[in-house]
């Protein structure tokens, strides 16, 4: 083997960390933005029903 065929060997282990770092970013990114919208949707919903109660919230 020369030095060009074992450095992208070494590398392997590395460049699969990264890309587990990247990975679980996504899956914690993809976790807020689904609590933040089913928030959002509970707080009109919320909203909607006290409007068509006359500003009473039961």
């Amino acid at each position: 083997m020369t030095k060009t065929d074992i450095a992208p060997a070494i590398y392997a282990g590395l460049q699969r960390e990264i890309a587990d770092v990247v990975e679980s970013t996504r899956a914690a990114a993809a976790r807020s933005v689904n609590a933040l919208m089913t928030a959002t949707y509970r707080e009109i919903g919320r909203r909607i029903v006290e409007f068509e109660q006359g500003g009473e919230l039961g």
